[in-house]
């Protein structure tokens, strides 16, 4: 099951508890890195068991889990299709 929006920079993922959503992720960081540094993270989300999916693949899960019936931005998944 999704949990949280995160974005994962190189190895590390950062992550805020829901319902933050990738905007608060982004000002998080922004407060102690650079710009560039956001940017060339991927925005997705973590599970349950704290396992990292990027967009799409957190689509196939939160559909597969029975956590949402359909994608209002398929084939990606959007922490407003959550909460």
């Amino acid at each position: 099951m999704i949990k949280a929006a995160a974005i994962k920079i190189g190895d590390v993922i950062h992550t805020l508890p829901a319902p933050n959503r990738h905007h608060h992720i982004i000002a998080q960081i922004g407060e102690t890195s650079n710009g560039l540094l956001i940017a060339r993270g991927t925005q997705g989300f973590i599970d349950d068991e704290g396992e990292f999916y990027d967009r799409v693949s957190a689509g196939e899960h939160a559909l597969r889990c029975g956590q949402i019936r359909e994608l209002d931005n398929a084939p990606q998944l959007f922490s407003e299709d959550l909460w």
